[in-house]
């Protein structure tokens, strides 16, 4: 089997031979950022909206990208194309690199690896969400919709959220509203209406999350969502590249609706394979 091929500051290089200075400021500080997209053959889905958002959160970092929106295409595409994979994920990571000022030298990083799915019983089953129990402001702070590489706290809440037996932890505010989960955008359905938190509280701009207000089912809208509104649903489910639409049977111990996955949930599903398959060449066979 050949090796993992990456793309690396300009060239395509063999992982076990790519390099990055121990002075570059991601390493040393978390200064990076980074974007996950869903991959098939040598195409990505929504790659515009994916490139646009890491130009948001470079601007959060008070940072501009050096390279044009043509040559960060260039770069997912060469990847692609050399890891020949039907399925993958790629992961943009682009630093402003080492050194100071005018000196620095930026870093950019694009890896190509098979999308591993959730798995299919999981998925029917349904999910548990952990309530991280440290409160965010109403606002999230000045990084909250940006997507770096400073995630150590996703990390622990999930690592929580896994020791208690659940897939994910759920981030809420000092006023109990809800915001995300440690790697995911949640909605949920009251009352036959869907809702998702709004960006304004706190929550990142999630590409699956756009695409599952844009397919608009059962009036799919932003508002505002409260922890007793979590408990009282019918339905819960979350989004992002890599669980796609995954239903959430309970928080906190709490059942959601009956408890097990809704009739929403699987619609939305549904149709966002849909647009996935709309998007993206067919897998090669």
């Amino acid at each position: 089997m050949s090796e993992t091929m990456v793309f690396l500051n300009g060239e395509l290089v063999p992982q076990s031979r790519a390099q990055v200075s121990v002075r570059d400021v991601s390493f040393r500080h978390g200064e990076g950022i980074f974007e996950t997209l869903r991959g098939r053959g040598e195409s990505a889905f929504r790659t515009g909206c994916h490139l646009d958002r890491l130009r948001v959160s470079a601007a959060a970092l008070r940072w501009r990208l050096p390279w044009p929106e043509a040559e960060l295409q260039q770069a997912m595409c060469a990847a692609l194309r050399a890891n020949a994979l039907p399925e993958s994920r790629v992961r943009i990571h682009a630093s402003p690199g080492a050194g100071e000022g005018s000196a620095c030298q930026p870093v950019l990083l694009v890896e190509v690896e098979p999308f591993v799915a959730v798995p299919e019983e999981v998925r029917q089953a349904g999910v548990a969400l952990h309530l991280w129990p440290y409160r965010r402001s109403r606002h999230g702070g000045v990084l909250s919709r940006a997507k770096t590489a400073s995630y150590l706290e996703n990390l622990l809440a999930r690592r929580a959220a896994r020791e208690e037996g659940a897939h994910d932890a759920l981030f809420v505010t000092d006023e109990g509203l809800v915001c995300e989960t440690a790697c995911a955008n949640v909605f949920a359905v009251l009352h036959g209406k869907m809702r998702t938190p709004p960006l304004e509280g706190g929550v990142l701009a999630g590409v699956t999350r756009q695409v599952v207000l844009e397919i608009g089912v059962a009036g799919a809208r932003e508002e505002t969502l409260t922890l007793e509104d979590l408990y009282a649903a019918d339905e819960i489910f979350i989004t992002s590249t890599g669980v796609e639409i995954l239903p959430v049977i309970s928080v906190d111990g709490a059942r959601v609706g009956k408890g097990i996955p809704g009739p929403v949930a699987r619609e939305v599903s549904l149709l966002y394979r849909r647009v996935l398959d709309d998007e993206l060449p067919p897998v090669a066979g």
